[in-house]
């Protein structure tokens, strides 16, 4: 008695070959795409950290310590402002862009004793949707790092107050 199979073990055999080129060629484009990626700059290497969002990226710091300043005194919320006040064109800001900084999150980390500040531009008391930076302030009050999504020449920028 010949009975009919209910598979074409052919057919497997096609389709379980078509799957397998189908992952080689996606990994193969994966790791071109890894290939392309710019080298690190010295603070990246200092540190291992690394930016994902190249408008955004903190300014290289010329310490070798990797640090974006020195130690300082005084309470990690004066010594954030302080900076992005004190340097603001490193990031092609103007004075005016970090003129109104409202906090909207801060708090110390109890491992690393590092106080993570998050701010958001603010105008005409409104405050502006997408523009929260971070800044990163360790114990001693050095600052480690800026995540700065400010908005370049907001007030130029600005085409309406209503939502």
């Amino acid at each position: 008695m010949n009975r009919k199979r209910w598979f074409n073990p052919r057919l497997i055999t096609v389709g379980l070959m078509c799957i397998l080129v189908l992952a080689l060629t996606t990994v193969a484009a994966a790791d071109a795409d890894l290939d392309d990626r710019p080298e690190p700059d010295a603070s990246e290497q200092q540190t291992g950290a690394s930016s994902y969002a190249l408008p955004f990226r903190s300014a290289p710091s010329n310490s070798p310590s990797g640090f974006l300043t020195e130690a300082q005194n005084g309470r990690a919320l004066d010594i954030a402002l302080g900076y992005i006040k004190a340097d603001y064109a490193s990031y092609d800001l103007t004075a005016a862009d970090v003129a109104n900084l409202v906090v909207t999150d801060l708090y110390v980390s109890e491992e690393s004793g590092v106080t993570h500040i998050y701010l958001r531009q603010e105008i005409d008391g409104i405050e502006v949707f997408g523009s929260t930076s971070d800044i990163h302030v360790t114990a001693d009050g050095r600052v480690v790092k800026f995540g700065n999504r400010f908005f370049k020449n907001i007030r130029a920028n600005i085409n309406t107050t209503q939502p």
